[in-house]
């Protein structure tokens, strides 16, 4: 078991999560002693070693050789917004303090798939409804900031995907729309905007 259980910490190497690390210290330790582990304990140690066997790691490896701009961008705007939300702290703060940092296919699997992120990232890729030069007006929906702004109730789009996508929803694209008449942008979702009718 001992083998075992050394054979998984180096197949880890430093790839294996600190819990993982601790966990299997603290078989080894056990098995040292001279006690058996449990069920659990070795059901725990199986479900640690299927992620980490040849296939696995071969995988992680293409994956880290894969790692483009794409991503790169698509995984900073992720992290940009679970920043502001408070979740996935650990992999927050690993972004913020090494940006170039590939992470983990598990952890990209894990963030990019939740449904959340999928919104996020929808509202990031999809071709806009408005291109820039377009009138448009704001729909019922929308806030009474926008409206204080737009005080004519028509604006021209300035650019798209000005900004990351926020809330987590349909029509999370953000706009920026200079008011008619007016002096300054305003950055709007796509959700609260509809095509102008103008003579």
């Amino acid at each position: 078991m001992d083998i075992r259980i050394r054979g998984l910490v180096t197949r880890m190497g430093e790839n294996g999560t600190r819990w993982e690390k601790n966990f299997t210290h603290s078989l080894r330790t056990q098995v040292a002693s001279g006690r058996s582990l449990s069920e659990k304990q070795i059901e725990i140690l199986e479900k640690i070693e299927s992620k980490y066997t040849d296939e696995e790691l071969s995988k992680a490896s293409e994956w880290a050789s894969a790692w483009g701009e794409t991503q790169k961008v698509e995984w900073a705007v992720l992290m940009r917004y679970y920043a502001s939300t408070g979740y996935y702290r650990n992999l927050v703060l690993s972004w913020q303090l090494d940006q170039d940092a590939v992470p983990s296919l598990r952890d990209y699997t894990r963030i990019t798939e939740n449904k959340f992120a999928r919104k996020i990232l929808d509202g990031w890729r999809s071709d806009p409804v408005y291109a820039a030069g377009s009138m448009v007006s704001l729909r019922t929906s929308a806030k009474f900031a926008h409206r204080k702004v737009l005080t004519k109730g028509v604006g021209v789009v300035i650019k798209t995907n000005a900004d990351e996508p926020k809330s987590a929803c349909r029509g999370n694209k953000i706009y920026e729309v200079l008011p008619v008449g007016g002096v300054g942008t305003i950055m709007i979702e796509e959700r609260y905007l509809k095509k102008a009718r103008v003579k």
